[in-house]
């Protein structure tokens, strides 16, 4: 069976490896013939060949997102797929809804919404009520139409878009456990890092929604002790400004790496993972900390509480306020055993909630019913 995933989204994020992964599941387990067509055309391709011993039959279309004339292009393209199963994960907009009407016009079997973002404004609001939750719930069978929420945090768009109950799905998104090829040690000889130091690590884009100033402060603060150490991964628009603000002020408690393709060997050398972002849709990157059984400082936000949902199994800190990570890092020096406990609960429940497994039977299921 052909099936069709687009990824829509202006913005890069963890969706990528997520989705990439779950394609390369679906169609080396279940045989599925898939299409990615996404505007993050080199981000896949990249994730694809990073993948190359898994024999798979995905196939890579490019498109941008900048205009209708674009997105008419798209839908051309998927008819002539003419998949029987297409998720969409993509923006809020007149041009997205367009889209979605077209293609219960030409019969596609089965749409499913992947991705709620949740940044959005009153217009956006209004504009799914009219176009997509409230005329196609009224005349598709919701056999043919599925919303999924994949964090119990976006259930708060049940109401703001008011969302009828019968074509609701709700999964929990998940990781694959990737073990690491590469040793600890030689990890750290490979960055010059010494073996007693205390790793605080950041992995992820450096932009405005990681809450960057905060981390600043945290380097700062720290640079007085001689055994910590700031180990950044990731790229992102501010992480040439983020490098000018360490090399300014001197800071030699920092290190910044550019994104590592074989990331999951990193997790390792962490002695703790920090995430104080604003907001968050989907935290893979805090889920494969807690498949690795790293220690975790995240802020207090709905995207991280969709993920671990009580205290006892985070360092919990306000992205708001200045000293907040600078006092969850300190907790975190000084009450090993007590982390050591919140480790071990975070971990039973990725164990209980996000086992990846679970992931993939969910979307067989979805396609065997069509």
């Amino acid at each position: 069976m052909k099936i069709v995933f687009v990824d829509a989204l202006t913005n890069h994020g963890g969706q990528e490896k997520y989705i990439i992964n779950l394609l390369l599941d679906l169609s080396t387990k279940f045989q599925y013939d898939s299409y990615l067509i996404t505007s993050h055309y080199h981000t896949y391709k990249s994730l694809l060949s990073e993948n190359i011993d898994r024999p798979h039959l995905i196939k890579l279309k490019n498109f941008s997102t900048v205009n209708i004339l674009t997105y008419i292009s798209l839908l051309f393209a998927i008819r002539k797929i003419d998949p029987k199963f297409v998720i969409f994960n993509g923006e809020k907009s007149i041009s997205f809804a367009k889209v979605l009407l077209f293609l219960f016009r030409v019969k596609v079997k089965f749409i499913a919404i992947h991705h709620l973002l949740i940044q959005d404004s009153t217009l956006n609001v209004c504009l799914f009520k009219k176009y997509i939750y409230g005329h196609l719930a009224r005349n598709f069978h919701s056999k043919f139409f599925k919303v999924i929420f994949i964090n119990e945090y976006m259930k708060y768009n049940l109401q703001r878009y008011e969302i009828p109950e019968h074509i609701i799905e709700f999964k929990n998104n998940g990781t694959n456990l990737i073990v690491p090829t590469v040793s600890r040690d030689i990890l750290l000889h490979k960055h010059s890092i010494p073996k007693e130091k205390n790793i605080i690590g950041y992995i992820g884009q450096f932009n405005k929604q990681k809450n960057l100033d905060l981390i600043f402060s945290a380097c700062e603060f720290f640079e007085g002790d001689s055994n910590i150490i700031f180990l950044f991964i990731g790229t992102g628009e501010e992480k040439n400004n983020f490098k000018q603000k360490v090399l300014k002020n001197d800071l030699k408690n920092v290190l910044i790496l550019d994104f590592q393709e074989d990331i999951h060997n990193y997790f390792q050398i962490f002695d703790c993972l920090i995430f104080p972002s604003f907001y968050e849709g989907l935290p893979l990157t805090l889920l494969e900390a807690i498949s690795h059984k790293v220690p975790t400082i995240t802020s207090n936000i709905d995207g991280h509480r969709g993920v671990l949902t009580d205290l006892s199994s985070t360092i919990s800190v306000s992205p708001n306020e200045p000293d907040s990570l600078v006092q969850g890092i300190q907790f975190f020096l000084d009450n090993k055993s007590t982390v050591e406990q919140y480790v071990e609960n975070a971990y039973k429940r990725y164990l209980d909630n996000f086992n990846w497994m679970d992931v993939l039977s969910f979307y067989d299921n979805l396609l065997a019913n069509k």
